[in-house]
This record gives structure tokens, sequence and C-alpha cells, in this order.
């Protein structure tokens, strides 16, 4: 787990996007403060974001889709009894930790467990593949959201003091940012063991049961109508479908295997482009989605393109150091034409942006049922592709003791799968941007995605240089595919010189060789001769009627 979702925000970016809402009048309206739920040993119901993922699951057989592995290479000495014991406390700290799921007659609920059951797996591992190999294994083995528990920890221990420790949760009860509360805890937490620091940590005063019957409430409220009347006008009418160049036909049901492919943007590239934002007032998030939003355009020419976002719910006090799923899906529609400037596309990406993230607080779900989209089988609703730009998280998991942790990106440890066609994802790393697609690979080659990347990558540089160019005049091939497209493909031996006209070379051809085939379809082929007969006929045709 290398990042999070782009509004899981620091505090100084969440200063940023409050203010461009003040300033747009989009202030969002806080609820009253969430409290306790009246009986913490009874059921609660699902989250309306822990409901969306149930509801996929009982569709998925064994699969690995919704699993969030945090993999961390460590280097120095661990003390894997003090490390068992730290989860344990985790565990025992965090009633989601210790959570699994049923259906009752009302619908699906979460029950909570007295104890736990987390044990750490320590194994060996000749070399790095080796135990890369092995945690990609752990990793991809499913769930039982009925029975728990839903999350594993292991750790391969290879020599020099080298480790690769995991820590794999099914998505259900967890979040990026889960990932990075988690991880400072148990910090403390094995300082406090292998030291006897005690850990310096807060008492937990809320649990995900009590948001969960909190929010059930607050969905009725002023507010959650509000915002779901801002969405049935912005996606009212047809919703835009991205006819995107296919390498294969789309399947009649959706399918969710999946890849990854990154690349890293040359390094010019990322000051241009916040100083562009900066330049009008956006975030870099908002710069890069106007970027993706118009190489879309230009794969598609589609004037109405429609791209969701992960939008981290945690925009209550209450929330931010709460595991859990906390993530909602926003619609990011923009309308765009092709002759406006690439300055003036960011600054309607900004406006739309800005509106989206105001309402994000309206459950995807009940967006979809309020909408009542076209459904397909073969898509998901809304949108087909997404973007999120993540904060990068610098270390891993830096246990006393030890010398260095390094998180493994996505790459290393991909699941095999995908919830869309294509996903962008966005990440500042060590002063450069590295740009990622997770992809359909039952839709798209490998190598039709690094030309995607490439081209992403060309036309922000090209946005980056001079914003006020239009977003037709904007280059997305590099010199190397333009070269091929516009010279080396067209580099032919013709024996006639340029002031030929083409009929002077189909006549030329029916005298020389009249019975060669000039033109072959599937079911037809026609010689020189008739070749220069038909033309000549159509020629005499348009002369008779003045042409």
């Amino acid at each position: 787990m290398s990042g999070q979702s782009s509004f899981e925000l620091s505090a100084e970016k969440r200063a940023l996007l409050e203010k461009l809402l003040r300033e747009e009048g989009l202030e969002q309206k806080q609820a009253e403060r969430i409290g306790s739920r009246p009986d913490p040993r009874a059921p609660a119901p699902l989250s309306t974001s822990q409901q969306r993922i149930w509801i996929v699951e009982q569709f998925l057989s064994d699969s690995p889709l919704y699993n969030v592995p945090a993999a961390v290479r460590i280097q120095g000495p661990i003390d894997a009894k003090s490390l068992e014991a730290s989860l344990r406390r985790l565990v025992e700290r965090h009633e989601i930790l210790r959570t699994s799921f049923t259906a009752e007659d009302s619908g699906p609920v979460q029950v909570v467990h007295p104890q736990g059951s987390l044990s750490l797996r320590v194994a060996d591992a000749s070399d790095w593949q080796e135990a890369l190999s092995q945690a990609r294994g752990e990793f991809q083995k499913p769930f039982d959201l009925t029975r728990g528990p839903l999350l594993r920890a292991a750790l391969w221990r290879l020599t020099g003091d080298d480790n690769l420790f995991l820590l794999s949760m099914h998505h259900i009860i967890s979040d990026g940012v889960t990932i990075r509360i988690l991880f400072a805890e148990l910090e403390e937490f094995y300082r406090e063991e292998v030291q006897g620091t005690p850990a310096n940590l807060s008492e937990v005063e809320l649990q995900m049961g009590d948001f969960a019957v909190w929010q059930k409430s607050w969905l009725e409220s002023e507010t959650i109508q509000e915002q779901l009347g801002f969405w049935k006008e912005n996606l009212s009418g047809r919703l835009p479908f991205l006819e995107l160049p296919l390498d294969r036909a789309r399947p009649a049901t959706q399918t969710f295997r999946g890849a990854w492919r990154s690349r890293e943007f040359a390094p010019e590239l990322l000051p241009a482009l916040e100083g562009l934002a900066r330049s009008k007032n956006a975030t870099l998030f908002m710069t890069l989605l106007a970027g993706f939003q118009a190489l879309l355009f230009r794969y598609t020419r589609e004037e109405d393109i429609l791209v969701g976002s992960p939008a981290g719910m945690r925009t209550r006090v209450e929330l931010e150091n709460m595991p859990g799923f906390f993530v909602n899906m926003v619609a990011l529609r923009t309308a765009i034409d092709g002759r406006k400037s690439f300055a003036r596309h960011l600054e309607n990406v900004r406006e739309t942006a800005l509106a989206a993230f105001a309402n994000q607080e309206v459950p995807f779900e009940l967006v979809v049922d309020a909408v009542q989209p076209e459904r397909n089988l073969s898509q998901p609703p809304i949108f087909q592709v997404l973007y999120d730009h993540r904060r990068s998280l610098a270390s891993g998991l830096n246990l006393e003791g030890t010398r260095s942790s390094q998180f493994l990106d996505e790459e290393e440890m991909h699941s095999g799968t995908t919830k869309v066609d294509l996903c962008l994802y966005t990440e500042e790393r060590e002063g450069r941007l590295v740009a990622s697609f997770e992809y359909n690979t039952d839709l798209f080659d490998e190598s039709t995605i690094d030309r995607l990347l490439e081209h992403l990558e060309v036309l922000l540089g090209a946005a980056g240089a001079d914003s006020q160019r239009t977003l037709d005049e904007l280059e997305i091939l590099p010199e190397w595919e333009e070269r091929r497209l516009l010279r080396d493909w067209n580099a032919t031996s013709s024996p006639f010189d340029d002031d030929t006209t083409l009929h002077e070379v189909v006549a030329r051809w029916a005298r020389e060789t009249p019975d060669a085939p000039a033109l072959e379809s599937y079911s037809e082929s026609i010689t020189y001769r008739e070749l220069d007969a038909r033309a000549n006929q159509i020629a005499h045709r348009l002369i008779e009627l003045g042409v």
C-alpha cells in the first residue's frame, strides 16, 4: 500500500479545499456530533460503503477483489513475539478488527466478537523473490465475511536482518487511512512490548458500529437530501459512455481480471503542473484530472466526459483516527470543447471538482438509485473509468530497533483484479510524478496501457508548457511514434515522381499489367483494366454533369 485517496487529506490540503469551497459558496453543513450506539453488544447495521461491498461479495466466489494489502520491507531485527502481541492489542482496541458480517431478515449486520483470533505467521525465505512470491499467495487468499477474522499478518525473514511484513485485510473493514492509523498504533504498542515504554495513545471513544448507527439516521437529514438533489441534476439526461479503443470485444458480463502498469514521468513535469495549478487557484488533483479527461476526449471525441473518483468520507473530526472503510465514490462530469484552451478546460474541471466534493457525503448507492442509469451487466453503472491522486506515504512500519522501512508498491503486490475498465492513479514520489493504470485485462493489452501512459505524459507536458493551446492542438504522440506514423510508415519506394496523379498511376498499371488484381475485398477482386475502365466511366459522367 503506497498511498491513499486524494480527498483523505492532510490538514494543509483540507484547509485549502475548505477555502476553495467557501470562495465558491459551497460550504458543507455539519451534522450533530456522532455518539456511541445505545447497545454495543447488539449487531450494528452496515454503513452504506460496507453495504456496497457486501452486495458485490454475494456474487463473487473466492475472489481477492476486495483484499487490501499493506506490505513493508523492513531492515533490522524484529522480535516476532512482541510484534504478534502488538497486533493482538490492535485487535482488542478496535472492534472493526474483530467483526464479521452476516445476513439477517432485516438485512446484513456487523457482529463484533468479544475476542479476536489474530496470530502472526512467521516463515523463512531464501531470497527476496521467494518472500515476495509467498506474500502474494498469502495476500490473494479470500476472506470469509461471515466467519472472520478479516485480517491476516505474516512475517518472512531473510538473511541479514531483511524482512517482509504483510498485513492483509478485507476492504469492508479498511481503507488507505486505516492502514496509516494501524501502523502508527502498532509502532507504539511494539515499542511498549520491547522497551516497556507506555504506548502514547488516546482512549478510543467511538467504533465503526457507532458510525453505522449514526449514519442510518443521518441519511434522512436535510443535508443529504440537498446533496442528493445536486446529483440528480448533475447526472440527468443521457449519461456518456466512453468508447475507448479496446483490444478485445467487451464480454457479455463484467469481469474483474486486472493488472497494473506504472510510468515515472519526466522530473520537470511535476513543478510545471504545480505552477499551472497555482495560477488557476486549483489543486494538482484538479490539474491532473483535467489532463486525463482531455486525453479521454482525444481518444473518444466524446464531449461529455464522466470519471469517477474515490472520496474519503472522513469529513468529520471524530472519524479521522477511526479504522474502517470510509470511502465513497463521486462522479466528475465535465463538458469538453476541443476548441477551448487547456487553461479554460482546467477552470471548468476546478468548478466540477469543487461542486462534486462539496456534495461527496451522499452514498454512491443512493445516487445510483436516484439517477436510475441504464443497467448493463458488461460494465459498472454511471462510469467505467476512475481517477485517484494519492498522498505518498514516505515510510512504512518503523518498528523500534529497525533501521529502515519501505512500502511495496501495487505492481509488486497486485491482486490480479480490477473493479472497472480503467483506473488512473497518480502519486508524488520523491519530487517526481508517477502514474499507474489498473486495467481490465479482458479489454486491454499491456502494450496499449503503456502507450496510454506515454500519451498522458506528452499531453500533460504540452499543457504545462503552454496552457493557452486548445485541447485539439495539444500533442499526445511522443516523437518516436509521430516519426513512425508520419514518416517511417509513409516512406515508400514508389517508381513515380511527386507530380504523378493517382489516375495516371492506375492507367499506367492498366497498360503494363492489365490482368493483375488492383483491389480485393472478402468476396470480390477487380483487375487494373477493370479499375481503369470504371474510373473513366465515372470521369465521363462527372464531365456530363458539369463537374
